[in-house]
């Protein structure tokens, strides 16, 4: 099963949205079948991440409601039911984040980081640290969320660990620009080696040099794209028709429509031939070059 979530989150990456969503269904498939309520977990986690960076707001609200029920469904005083809780306490926190709302992140998140430092987990750490670093940042606290991020790319660093800090459902680009500026000078200056290693999140991240900035709470998306119309544009790259789109996404080919007259425009394009020529161009594929790394899920 493990492998079947790597397999779907290079397939994501790439922008092969169907395949990941079969993919994570053929791992659902099986945990289920086996009765493993951790891989479960970890499979609607990615699910809710996917759609969070999709813009599909049903499609997470609804994995986080199977996360709920998964959690009821377990011997409420085993270590399964703190896990799931803990699932569902951050898929949560991420929709917030997602939504605009960083105080209702901040406030799933901040005892989760307490946990996973108290469970000595680092790879918990570093994912929930940095969406509380996000969501700090949202509300304006730069220096508590400056303090917080350079920890844990010190420790991150340590260990190699890189993915547990960019899959985010929200862009990261803002805080890692401010980290870089902030490590390179004054009282924040770190050693080469963490500073070698923001730049390896920032091309991981996508947000290298050339990058559009994007704010904390937005999903990244080239172009200045919304992350639906940035969805859109992907299926479209991939040759499929507006009522195709509209399966894919829980839309109506009426809507796509509506969406294709939006982003044309921001690419300064007139067709979809073009639009889907725009995105595989020279200058963007170093966004889709960066494969996942096999880290665990939560672990």
């Amino acid at each position: 099963s493990g492998c079947y979530r790597i397999a779907a989150r290079t397939a994501h990456m790439q922008g092969q949205l169907v395949l990941a969503r079969t993919l994570l269904d053929d791992a659902e498939r099986i945990a289920t079948a086996r009765g493993w309520s951790p891989v479960q977990a970890a499979v609607c986690m990615e699910r809710v991440r996917y759609a969070l960076l999709d813009g599909r707001m049903a499609d997470a609200r609804a994995s986080i409601e199977r996360l709920e029920i998964l959690a009821r469904s377990v011997d409420s005083t085993g270590n399964a039911h703190t896990d799931l809780q803990r699932s569902v306490a951050l898929s949560c926190a991420w929709r917030y984040l997602v939504e605009g709302a960083p105080v209702e992140a901040a406030t799933r998140l901040d005892p989760l980081l307490a946990a996973a430092r108290a469970n000595g987990k680092l790879l918990d750490q570093l994912s929930i640290g940095t969406a509380l670093s996000l969501a700090w940042l949202s509300q304006g606290r730069r220096e508590e969320s400056l303090d917080l991020f350079m920890d844990l790319c010190r420790q991150a660093q340590a260990a190699g660990a890189v993915r547990s800090i960019v899959d985010q459902p929200v862009a990261t680009d803002a805080l890692l620009r401010l980290a870089v500026t902030h490590a390179d000078k004054g009282k924040g200056a770190q050693p080469a080696e963490v500073r070698a290693f923001l730049q390896r999140l920032m091309a991981a991240s996508g947000a290298g040099v050339g990058a559009t900035p994007t704010a904390p709470g937005a999903s990244a998306a080239p172009f200045g794209l919304s992350p639906r119309e940035h969805g859109i544009l992907v299926l479209i790259s991939l040759g499929l028709s507006n009522k195709e789109i509209a399966r894919n996404l829980g839309l109506t080919a009426e809507t796509v429509k509506s969406h294709l007259k939006k982003i044309y425009p921001k690419l300064g394009v007139q067709n979809r031939a073009q639009a889907a020529a725009k995105r595989l161009s020279p200058q963007r594929t170093v966004e889709q070059a960066e494969q996942p790394l096999p880290v665990p899920l939560g672990g």
